[in-house]
């Protein structure tokens, strides 16, 4: 890794680049634009000038923040808090980290000022198995119905059937919500439709707890 003589700025083997916001709490413009400048792709990680950082100042919040004030731009953390469970990189990531600066020791014990807040290779571990177990219970970002979730779907909803009202009512009845009522599972009308049947006709006789269907009612 090549450092540059502008404050948090360094840029990766691969050639993209990535400004620090430790400390500045802004964006340092002129740091961005010498990068831009040079026609290098720009990220930005949001960052607390503290080592070790605790949990009450890790601000992880404004990675949501860099992310809605510069969505063109690959957003990142660097992380200064003492390694444990991980859930710090785990939060950092679901609110939309996609680069991790993190110091990386093989001994967390040996002398100087950032060995002993620096992952070691079994920290490394830990974070990807939980971070892969929380993908796969975050699972897809789409809204839609899971096809595990038919049974339980269809043995769910609720139809509208004919309450005691309706048992004595002959053909040519005007249907009132009083004489309906929903139960499951669905397989005639569906509840929802409550509305659009009160004030329609019966074509036929109906039964006590019979399954409406459109074709016994009419407008």
């Amino acid at each position: 890794m090549k450092l540059f003589g502008i404050d948090g700025f360094f840029t990766l083997p691969c050639g993209f680049s990535v400004l620090d916001l430790g400390y500045s709490g802004t964006l340092n413009k002129r740091s961005a634009k010498w990068v831009l400048d040079k026609g290098l792709p720009l990220g930005l990680l949001h960052c607390v000038l503290n080592s070790p950082t605790p949990d009450s100042i890790a601000s992880l919040g404004q990675i949501r923040g860099l992310k809605e004030s510069f969505p063109d731009l690959l957003i990142g953390y660097s992380d200064h808090i003492l390694p444990g469970d991980m859930s710090n990189l785990i939060s950092a990531t679901l609110l939309g980290a996609r680069v991790i600066e993190k110091h990386f020791t093989h001994d967390k014990k040996l002398k100087g000022n950032d060995h002993y807040h620096s992952m070691e290779q079994w920290d490394l571990t830990v974070f990807f198995d939980k971070m892969a177990a929380v993908n796969t219970i975050v699972g897809g970002y789409q809204v839609t119905a899971l096809s595990d979730e038919g049974i339980s779907r269809k043995n769910a909803r609720r139809t509208l059937v004919a309450l005691v009202a309706l048992v004595e009512a002959p053909k040519n009845t005007i249907i009132n919500e009083n004489m309906l009522l929903s139960k499951r599972p669905e397989s005639g009308m569906p509840a929802y439709e409550l509305d659009n049947v009160v004030g329609q006709v019966t074509k036929v006789n109906i039964s006590k707890d019979e399954i409406l269907q459109w074709n016994m009612v009419q407008s």
